[in-house]
């Protein structure tokens, strides 16, 4: 029997419905049942996404597409020499491939998908990179992180060391060299030991700040920051939040598993990160409201699916630290919003993927960018930059019938102006501070004890 053709709205979001509908009725009931099937789709909301989305995808191509070639190339080569091949050199192709992305954006409150794009043309490509693709998620899973660190007593205003961190395997398990703390010190422990028992973590862009509080770790997205905290908590633990939220997919109890190493799907993401826009309530993410048969009799129907996974108080605390990922930090392109919204950036190794997880009371959404053959974006390229802007200008879209508002604050809340450097109480010579909420009774009890004179007079001679 042939399947009707490729439907002019919503292509990827239809073909994810016929294929739940085709598995669970039959082909014969699905295209000669007489049903009529009610969806969760927002039309305006998702042509809103197919434009800004396609837009973006290929204006990337134009921007970046030669130097992404030219990357794959290179790559070719190396991995042919290292095969031993004669002919090993690879020339980058005239015919630049087109980078893909996909979108999902979901109603926190009930878990309703109102725009599901699993690529920028379906009559190309079928493959739905929003719900079939498994990719690491990078640093969008650091929330988890953090979740569970909150959750073991530790606060916003808590301080970890973002600096270089090496960790030997003993055979057992990963074990922290307490001694070396520096890439020097960290080589001479290492030295003897072969590569595949050491791991030397770094961030990002090569840099350490030193002693860092929560906030910031998250904010600026640092990775021995996550390195550290799933040390002192436990990778279990951390798998234990994300399958609370929604995360199915396998993940593995390593220490990298704060880095976003173990892979997932946007839509498991987007969904993880609504139970936290939705004060800690999980909703099953889901797309048919009603189905009815020829003579409009119920055959299947949704019915709220509910649960509380996170107290209030404690994702409230982690929608603020999300908040400053966006006011302050890697994810500061949303801004043009102009309403409260909180998420997180997300770049993975060797940039290869692009994320960015965001949300507001109202309206979860993610997105993501990549090369179908897992090829790298480009060097040193991060989603805060490239991605985020375009996922805000649909969000911006999406919203425009929507009065911002900002995230109701729990009972058991309390805030207090903390030093951004030390996590301490601010006095009013700290030049730099924020008002930090706290779960009642966590809060730092001790006003800062850091004189700040020489740092201020040298912030003014930099100034001058």
């Amino acid at each position: 029997m042939k399947t009707p053709a490729s439907p002019a709205v919503a292509p990827y979001f239809i073909e994810f419905i016929r294929q739940q509908l085709d598995e669970k009725y039959g082909s014969e009931q699905l295209y000669r049942g007489g049903m009529s099937v009610y969806t969760t789709l927002d039309v305006q909301m998702q042509g809103a996404a197919e434009r800004v989305m396609t837009v973006a995808l290929e204006e990337f191509d134009k921007t970046y597409g030669k130097e992404a070639e030219s990357i794959r190339a290179k790559l070719k080569t190396q991995a042919l020499k290292k095969s031993g091949a004669k002919n090993y050199v690879v020339k980058p192709s005239t015919t630049i491939p087109q980078v893909q992305g996909s979108l999902v954006a979901l109603d926190p409150k009930s878990g309703a998908i109102r725009t599901l794009v699993g690529g920028r043309n379906f009559e190309e490509s079928q493959f739905n990179r929003a719900v079939q693709s498994k990719r690491q998620p990078g640093s969008t899973f650091k929330p988890f992180v953090w979740l569970a660190a909150l959750e073991a007593g530790l606060s916003a205003a808590s301080i970890f060391e973002d600096i270089p961190v090496g960790f030997i395997n003993d055979g057992h398990d990963w074990r922290l060299i307490e001694t070396a703390t520096d890439t020097f010190s960290i080589a001479k422990a290492t030295a003897s030991i072969p590569e595949d028992r050491v791991w030397v973590p770094r961030n990002f862009d090569g840099k350490y700040f030193g002693p860092v509080t929560l906030r910031r770790g998250l904010a600026q997205s640092r990775n021995i920051v996550a390195v550290r905290l799933i040390d002192k908590i436990g990778p279990a633990k951390v798998v234990e939040w994300a399958q609370k939220l929604g995360i199915i997919s396998p993940l593995d109890p390593f220490l990298s598993l704060g880095l976003g190493t173990s892979v997932t799907t946007l839509l498991e993401m987007t969904s993880a990160f609504g139970v936290i826009a939705a004060e800690g309530i999980r909703s099953e993410p889901y797309a048919i409201e009603k189905i009815t048969d020829f003579e409009g009799r119920v055959v299947e129907e949704r019915h709220p699916n509910e649960a509380e996974v996170i107290p209030p108080d404690l994702s409230y605390l982690i929608t603020n630290l999300l908040k400053a990922v966006v006011n302050e930090g890697t994810g500061r392109s949303a801004r043009m919003l102009g309403r409260p919204l909180a998420g997180k950036t997300g770049t993975s190794q060797d940039q290869r993927d692009m994320w960015f997880i965001g949300f507001t009371p109202d309206l979860a959404c993610g997105a993501w960018m990549g090369y179908d053959d897992f090829s790298p974006l480009g060097k040193k390229m991060a989603s805060g930059s490239v991605l985020v802007p375009w996922w805000a200008q649909f969000m911006k879209e999406a919203l425009k019938p929507v009065p911002p508002k900002d995230f109701a604050v729990p009972a058991g809340i309390v805030f207090k102006k903390v030093d951004s450097q030390t996590g301490y109480l601010a006095l009013p010579a700290c030049p730099k501070f924020v008002l930090e909420a706290f779960k009642d009774g966590t809060e730092p009890k001790e006003f800062c004890p850091v004189d700040h004179y020489e740092y201020i007079t040298t912030e003014l001679e930099a100034e001058d």
